[in-house]
């Protein structure tokens, strides 16, 4: 009787963390939630999940429930910060970019406006510092950057270590940036790009994988460039 019990509680904390798992997701493809909100929560999760104090008095169904719930709770912050999008201009793209996140927002994904804030004279480096330090330092996995032609971005960006900054001006472009580049911050030009072409290029870009194969030896290459280059700069320090 007393295994006949157990049983139904653990089907009934199966249920209850599907139910939050289905939830989730719902809550992910909204994608309208910043992180204090997703604290508060999961915080809520876990008072729903202790007041069932029952299951408590087993250390097995204990084990079972929390490691379930942390299971979640890492499997929706990694979707939702691969839906979040850090993006910057300066002034010469600055309404492309208001654009531009209206239509990621549409699309679902979450972003992260580090400026400029108005169509005032900037400084492009101070701008493409912003968002390539957050994807170098792997906070956002991908980035958006706009100037007036997209080239000034482009160089600053890529003195990052691990940016892989692509300039591009059409689906074509956007598409190898991705599939044989494996580009982590794309570069669009305001003055050089129509918004409906901003548009395909934002969505092809988006939607377009990182092929591998062949191509990751190259990026693998480059990735040994930049550790060859710090290690000659520390030594010349010395």
């Amino acid at each position: 009787m007393l295994l006949y019990r157990k049983n139904r509680r653990t089907k009934a904390l199966c249920i209850d963390i599907v139910r939050a798992g289905l939830r989730l997701q719902r809550i992910n493809r909204q994608a309208q939630w910043n992180k204090l909100y997703h604290s508060a929560f999961f915080y809520n999760y876990f008072r729903f999940f202790k007041q069932k104090s029952q299951l408590l008095t087993d250390p097995h169904l204990g084990i079972i429930m929390w490691t379930s719930i942390l299971y979640i709770k890492v499997a929706f912050n990694f979707s939702m910060e691969k839906n979040t999008i850090v993006i910057a201009s300066d002034h010469g793209a600055f309404e492309l970019k208001e654009k531009l996140i209206a239509r990621l927002e549409k699309l679902g994904y979450q972003t992260v406006d580090m400026g400029t804030h108005s169509a005032e004279s900037v400084d492009y480096p101070d701008y493409a510092t912003k968002v390539a330090r957050a994807v170098s330092e792997k906070e956002y996995e991908r980035g958006i950057l706009l100037c007036g032609t997209g080239i000034g971005m482009s160089i600053a960006a890529n003195k990052w270590p691990g940016v892989r900054a692509a300039t591009v001006y059409d689906n074509y472009t956007a598409r190898m940036s991705r599939m044989h580049n494996n580009s982590n911050i794309l570069v669009i030009g305001g003055r050089t790009t129509g918004e409906e072409t901003a548009y395909d290029i934002l969505e092809t870009w988006l939607n377009t994988s990182f092929e591998g194969g062949r191509h990751d030896k190259r990026i693998q290459k480059i990735s040994d460039l930049e550790t060859k280059e710090n290690n000659s700069a520390g030594k010349e320090v010395k």
